[in-house]
């Protein structure tokens, strides 16, 4: 499994890139992000001036990838 927990959760802050499927640029970047304390870019506060979140076509369990978060976006764009 490749993940990390937003921020830094208690003591050690896991980030887990097992071989099969996680050594890849782009998923370490993901992860690596994700361990600063960056959520995903369809969680920002502003998302709803730039998407459409179609809920019914989220996989079950999958929801929680969806949940808008209280973020200061630092004036970046959304991308």
């Amino acid at each position: 499994r490749c993940y990390s927990y937003i921020g830094r959760v208690g003591g050690k802050q896991v980030l887990s890139l097992q071989r099969n499927g996680c050594v890849y640029y782009n998923t370490v970047q993901h992860e690596l992000l994700h361990a600063l304390g960056f959520n995903h870019e369809q969680s920002r506060s502003d998302r709803d001036k730039h998407v459409k979140i179609l809920y019914e076509n989220i996989k079950p369990g999958e929801e929680g990838n969806f949940r808008k978060v209280a973020t200061n976006n630092l004036n970046t764009p959304y991308d």
